[in-house]
């Protein structure tokens, strides 16, 4: 509306085209419009581009989940094969040391030389050596 407005100006005769305060705020209207209308069209492509990174963030969550999924069937199936099997067999004594039987007899188990502190921050076991 505002670019037909100047442009009707325009077609006036070269007497009655003048630039005065009227035609002065059309022209600082339009350059208005043009410069938020660049501005708009930049934020949408920025938009898209956001969007498109967020599509693929969410196909390789989509991807994450569906195989941390099939690792707990997996460790579901473990778990299960595991009592199925320790109802089948009942455990027997355990014990921590072997017992070791020569001909002069029974011998005792020697001391542990280590302790088993359990798993650290990157998976593996830390020992206490004795």
């Amino acid at each position: 509306l505002c670019k037909k407005r100047i442009l009707l100006r325009e077609s006036r005769p070269p007497l009655e085209n003048i630039e005065d305060l009227v035609y002065t705020a059309l022209e600082q209207q339009h350059q208005s419009l043009v410069s938020l209308t660049d501005q708009l069209r930049n934020k949408a492509g920025a938009l898209t581009d956001m969007l498109e990174r967020h599509q693929i963030a969410r196909d390789k969550l989509k991807a994450d989940l569906k195989a941390k999924k099939h690792a707990q069937d997996l460790d579901a199936s473990c778990l299960q094969l595991q009592a199925d099997t320790a109802s089948q067999h009942p455990p027997q004594e355990e014990t921590l040391h072997t017992k070791v039987t020569t001909m002069a007899g029974e011998v005792p188990p020697a001391q542990p030389t280590a302790i088993l502190n359990g798993e650290n921050a990157a998976g593996r076991f830390s020992y206490e050596w004795l």
